[in-house]
């Protein structure tokens, strides 16, 4: 019986072929992505981006805030507890100053060690897009690095500044505490 399905399986999976097709009618090609106006998390990386002078400031290790020289808050993250003594369901937001007029639906965080795509809301009265993650998601992993250069991108408008230790623990204090194994050591090691 096995090897009635080896033999069967490359059948198979060559009638799963990229195109499909319907008795009398040919071929229909394979469906293609939905276009979009909006750039990409690959076209994002792309976006000329302007530097940003200013600082980091961290509030108890639940909010980092880069201002720039201006005294504007540039680009803010910040841990939004569930309530839940382990950490379970933390939240982390993200937020960026923005054109109030703007559409975007997303903002695109970008450093060395990866990038990701969070998404948001524009508030049309602050001028400010925010979204939220959660802090279990291991795209995250890439902001915990502390070091290197940011880049947020909003459509096509982008500023890099500078990462800091300061994002750094306000990233690892918000990840859930996970039961490390009793072995006579701690007991509850943070996730990395």
């Amino acid at each position: 019986m096995r090897k009635i399905l080896w033999i069967a399986v490359p059948f198979v999976l060559t009638a799963c072929g990229a195109t499909v097709t319907k008795t009398g009618e040919g071929e229909a090609p394979a469906p293609a992505p939905l276009a979009s106006d909006k750039p990409t998390a690959t076209e994002f990386a792309k976006v000329d981006a302007t530097d940003v002078a200013g600082t980091w400031s961290e509030a108890s290790g639940t909010k980092a805030a880069y201002t720039g020289e201006d005294g504007q808050t540039v680009f803010a993250v910040t841990c939004e507890a569930s309530g839940d003594a382990a950490g379970n369901g933390n939240m982390l937001k993200f937020s960026r100053t923005v054109d109030p007029s703007s559409d975007a639906r997303a903002i695109g965080i970008f450093t060395d060690a990866g990038a990701i795509s969070v998404p948001a809301t524009v508030d049309t009265v602050t001028g400010e897009i925010s979204g939220a993650v959660s802090a279990e998601t291991t795209a995250i992993s890439a902001l915990s690095v502390g070091e290197g250069k940011l880049r947020i991108a909003v459509d096509e408008q982008a500023y890099n500044i500078p990462n800091d230790i300061s994002v750094k623990n306000v990233v690892d204090a918000c990840r859930p505490s996970v039961p490390k194994v009793d072995d006579g050591s701690e007991s509850e090691k943070k996730l990395h």
